[in-house]
């Protein structure tokens, strides 16, 4: 069994988380947990890795546990890097039994916390928002507007998530003065739900509750708060009011409704998953359509370059043709030529031979005669 001690800061959730763990729940080794200071002399007994882990989520959505401006309605997931930390931690806790934590964080962290909770159950710890405001207002010099607005965040948180789990209420002004018997009842709906915890004995319980740590005491009727805060504390203080035994009664539909949240977040995943499939689906149907106009223009650029390809086929045939013919002409040529050199050879053979006859000398002689007598 997982018990979460849920309560706003300053709401008492420290003594509750002690009593459980007096009870034999496991919190952790002693350096795992933050000691007790002048503001909480008896202990906070919160988780450091807890803490830090939550830190991480509210830091995620820009927020811190005194600045919830910008915190989501709608949950969106969590980096992978976050959930993993939460499983780990998870798995961790699981190996000792039953075991608590406590970290005022978990009003609004819890719902990514619980789908890695085999066995939860809630304790929610009531403190008049007044008192709550005024003791911000000590230790952290809120105004007390601002320290309500805090409460009345964390209180709606704790209100939503718990029809997620079975759920105690227990009222710290109430446990400040009777404890007995609230730890009694306490133990009692722990056990219901098959906790194997162990009651401490008046003593030990009456010795570490200590009234007078309770320095803040106001009136929730005051009329400080808002007409939303007032509606506010009205079903908080309802819810805390049931008696146990009802209380116990009403809590065994907490699994149900549970399952339905888990069914509606799934449902949600489902459809944001759809969403995405069908943006993914447009998508490649605007690169589909975009790739059918290249192969088109691809299609249409190799029809031009076929076209030119037999263009230059046909020219290039042409070329050819008329290389043939030039080359026949040359040949032709050739021939021709050589008939000439034939012709020219024979004339010059036969001119030798006239050089050498008797006409040929007489022709000279006469014609250098006639140059001497122009001379």
């Amino acid at each position: 069994m997982q018990i979460l001690i849920l309560g706003m800061h300053r709401s008492g959730t420290s003594s509750v988380t002690r009593l459980v763990n007096m009870m034999g729940a496991y919190l952790g080794a002693e350096d795992d947990l933050i000691g007790a200071n002048a503001e909480n002399p008896k202990g906070f007994w919160e988780r450091r890795d807890v803490i830090e882990i939550n830190d991480a989520i509210l830091r995620h959505f820009n927020c811190e546990w005194y600045d919830l401006a910008a915190w989501p309605h709608l949950l969106p997931a969590l980096p992978d890097h976050l959930i993993a930390r939460i499983k780990m931690l998870v798995e961790q806790l699981d190996q000792h039994g039953v075991w608590a934590i406590k970290d005022p964080r978990l009003c609004q962290t819890l719902p990514y916390w619980l789908p890695y909770l085999s066995k939860p159950v809630g304790v929610h710890v009531h403190r008049p928002p007044l008192e709550i405001a005024q003791s911000l207002h000590t230790r952290n010099h809120f105004p007390q507007s601002y320290g309500l607005a805090l409460w009345e965040h964390s209180a709606v948180g704790m209100l939503n998530v718990e029809k997620m789990m079975p759920t105690y209420h227990i009222d710290y002004p109430t446990l400040a003065h009777v404890p007995v018997s609230q730890i009694f009842h306490l133990h009692a709906f722990l056990h219901s739900h098959h906790a194997s915890l162990t009651l401490p004995s008046d003593e030990d319980i009456v010795a570490f509750i200590d009234p007078r740590l309770r320095r803040e005491q106001a009136d929730n009727r005051s009329g400080q708060l808002s007409a939303h805060q007032q509606k506010t504390l009205e079903r908080d203080s309802m819810i805390s009011a049931v008696s146990p035994e009802s209380l116990a009664l009403l809590t065994t539909l907490a699994p149900a409704m549970r399952g339905l949240e888990q069914s509606a977040q799934l449902l949600r995943h489902t459809q944001d998953a759809r969403d995405r499939a069908l943006q993914t689906i447009t998508e490649h149907e605007a690169r589909l359509k975009e790739l059918f106009f290249e192969r088109d223009d691809w299609h249409k650029q190799a029809h031009d370059f076929q076209r030119q390809y037999q263009e230059c086929l046909v020219t290039l045939a042409d070329q050819q043709a008329i290389n043939q013919q030039l080359l026949s002409q040359i040949a032709t040529l050739h021939e021709s030529a050589n008939q000439h050199e034939h012709i020219v050879g024979a004339l010059n053979a036969e001119l030798t031979i006239i050089k050498h006859t008797r006409w040929w000398k007489l022709r000279e002689m006469l014609l250098k005669l006639s140059k001497n007598k122009t001379k």
